[in-house]
């Protein structure tokens, strides 16, 4: 999954990807192959669904600038 993000919105907040705002979204109910790629807590956050977890960038990127996320 590659992205260019610019966005100076405050992003939802929370400890998963899947509880931030989406970028890409592809989940599927219940223990699936999904996975997420949002803005959580203002920086980049990926989950996968199978097993689950997430990790999130340390970076924020709702500053009006360009993000290449990769």
């Amino acid at each position: 999954v590659e992205a260019w993000v610019q966005t100076t919105a405050d992003s939802l907040t929370g400890s998963q990807a899947y509880q931030g705002t989406p970028l890409v979204w592809s989940d599927v109910r219940g223990i699936a192959n999904d996975w997420v790629l949002a803005v959580l807590n203002n920086r980049v956050s990926f989950h996968s669904g199978n097993p689950g977890g997430s990790i999130t960038g340390t970076t924020v990127v709702t500053d009006g600038a360009y993000h290449h996320v990769v």
